[in-house]
């Protein structure tokens, strides 16, 4: 996703936008994205191509072929596959390769620049690698915790792995967001519910956002809208 964004004249969908719709449509754990679904979920996204891919292992894992079809939502067609194949060890390259071969594909002409920074490997090390995807797929989820682990991970593994760096710092902030916005709504339980913070009470001991209040909690929030 990221090389194919170093060309101008290429707008990627964000991931994470992506995945959302992907869900409400229950597509992604059925396994259903495929050229029948692609228009459709390539119109509700307002795109224009729709890239398929399938990645499969062979000689016991030891290589990795990685197939692509690109899906044109206006006409409905499916393009044939491109292809690439690596050794384990060498599926950076790989995909490097692959990139450029989509980008052929849907007829990019890239600038000198463009092309050498697709050429750049964001880290040379495939289990930071690996770690980063995992912290993008629980991103997506919106597992921020699950996913700041793995971006840690990844950066644990190679410290210089700059875009691991940076999406840790971003579902960071989502999290205490999240935090926050839990923490605001119980405090809002506290003021429509003073029964919870009876001062009468001796054995009083705090609301439903003091953090030493029994858990679970049933919150209920009732909300009159005045002429």
């Amino acid at each position: 996703m990221a090389d194919l964004a170093q060309s101008h004249q290429v707008v990627v969908v964000d991931r994470i936008r992506l995945d959302a719709m992907l869900r409400e449509l229950h597509l992604v754990s059925s396994g259903r994205v495929d050229t029948t679904t692609a228009p459709r979920v390539g119109r509700l996204i307002q795109a224009r191509r729709l890239l398929i891919g399938r990645l499969t292992t062979l000689n016991g894992g030891q290589q990795i072929n990685v197939n692509i079809r690109i899906a044109d939502v206006a006409s409905s067609s499916v393009a044939p596959a491109v292809q690439s194949r690596a050794t384990s060890a060498d599926i950076l390259a790989a995909e490097k390769e692959l990139a450029f071969r989509v980008l052929d594909a849907l007829g990019v002409t890239l600038t000198p620049a463009e092309r050498t920074a697709i050429e750049q490997r964001p880290t040379k090390r495939v289990s930071a690698l690996l770690a980063y995807g995992r912290g993008v797929r629980d991103e997506a989820a919106g597992e921020y915790g699950a996913a700041s682990q793995q971006y840690a991970q990844a950066l644990q593994i190679d410290p210089s792995f700059s875009r691991a760096r940076a999406r840790l710092a971003a579902v960071r902030q989502l999290s205490g967001d999240q935090e926050s916005l839990s923490r605001a709504s119980l405090t809002a339980a506290d003021g429509l519910n003073p029964s919870l913070t009876d001062p009468s009470d001796v054995n009083h001991i705090g609301g439903a956002a003091d953090p030493s209040f029994p858990q679970p909690v049933t919150v209920i929030l009732t909300i009159t809208n005045v002429p």
